[in-house]
């Protein structure tokens, strides 16, 4: 098995196909963390820890509501009224943001690719915590653009198009470019550092 591993590493070096390599290594832990999140959550009903993850769900749902509010009623001079986890707009129509659309499942994948993949845990400490943040701000800019064509638009085809093949994929591509960031400046930045200097006498 070690023969067969080094032939195929003698095979990448050789061709230089790492970058390729690095990108498959992230294709498959993020096909991975998605299909057994959609298993915890709707066949586990996020069991055994259920009640936390709702908690956190509602908790940054929630903020992403005030988020919004903030730039739909301030920005964007919209006014609009929030009822439970619904921002109602002026012609009646309405999005949802539910536990659901809070970005905990990217935030979650973000964490457990970072946490699977080397690098130094200093650097990790605000990476992690910045990488949040920023998913965040993808969120928010998400429902208020969705909450934006609701008001200007009464096509639902177009907002389903907008909702299912624009904005989600933005999260997969946020995190990509995060993760290239990670392993192209940071985690390299941080190996030529550690490595040792010879010194000639």
């Amino acid at each position: 098995m070690k023969k067969v591993l080094n032939k195929i590493n003698d095979f990448v070096e050789k061709h230089q196909l790492s970058a390729l390599r690095e990108v498959l290594i992230f294709c498959a832990i993020t096909i991975v963390v998605h299909f057994l999140y959609r298993f915890w959550a709707n066949d586990l009903n996020f069991k055994p820890i259920a009640d936390v993850v709702w908690a956190i769900q509602d908790f940054i749902a929630q903020l992403v509501i005030s988020s919004s509010q903030w730039i739909l009623s301030d920005i964007f001079n919209i006014k609009i009224t929030i009822v439970n986890d619904r921002i109602y707009l002026p012609n009646n129509g309405w999005v949802g943001v539910g536990s659901g659309c809070s970005a905990f499942k990217p935030m979650l994948q973000f964490l457990i690719l970072m946490l699977l993949y080397p690098g130094p845990w200093k650097k990790k400490l605000w990476f992690i915590p910045l990488g949040f943040l920023i998913i965040h701000f993808i969120n928010v800019i998400r429902i208020v653009t969705l909450s934006l064509i609701t008001h200007n638009s009464h096509s639902q085809e177009f907002w389903n198009l907008t909702h299912d093949y624009i904005l989600r994929p933005l999260f997969y591509a946020v995190i990509f470019t995060m993760w290239v960031i990670w392993v192209e400046i940071i985690s390299k930045k941080a190996d030529k550092n550690h490595k040792p200097h010879l010194s000639s006498k």
